[in-house]
């Protein structure tokens, strides 16, 4: 289902209309927005983030099968974070070093950028 940024926002924030369960969720975004939502620590790690998700999936970092499994990349994972956080401003990092890191990385890319633009 194909939502409007307004309607995401009041969705991945309202209790009571996201109480389904993560197995039951359909696409990532959804999925990433509900562990946010619930594990604060995956809002500051990437890597907290991934584990949590794949775990969703019932597959764990030590599995060996998780190699071979169609499991969703990495890159989905956090592309879905990086949108939930900086497009609808919801479930923002904790650490005042993650922001701050995040920060400066933003600025890098965007003056990087711009200079290739230039080129």
């Amino acid at each position: 289902m194909k939502r409007t940024i307004q309607q995401k926002i009041f969705y991945y924030s309202q209790d009571g209309l996201y109480k389904r369960k993560l197995e039951e969720l359909e696409n990532a975004e959804e999925k990433v927005a509900y562990i946010l939502h619930h594990n604060v620590k995956s809002r500051n790690s990437d890597t907290e983030l991934i584990l949590l998700y794949w775990q969703s999936e019932g597959l764990y970092v030590n599995d060996f099968e998780m190699y071979y499994s169609n499991i969703t990349p990495a890159e989905t994972i956090t592309r879905c974070r990086r949108h939930i956080q900086n497009d609808l401003n919801l479930y923002l990092p904790t650490d005042e070093e993650v922001i701050r890191a995040r920060s400066i990385s933003a600025e890098a890319v965007k003056e990087w950028a711009l200079n290739k633009v230039k080129e």
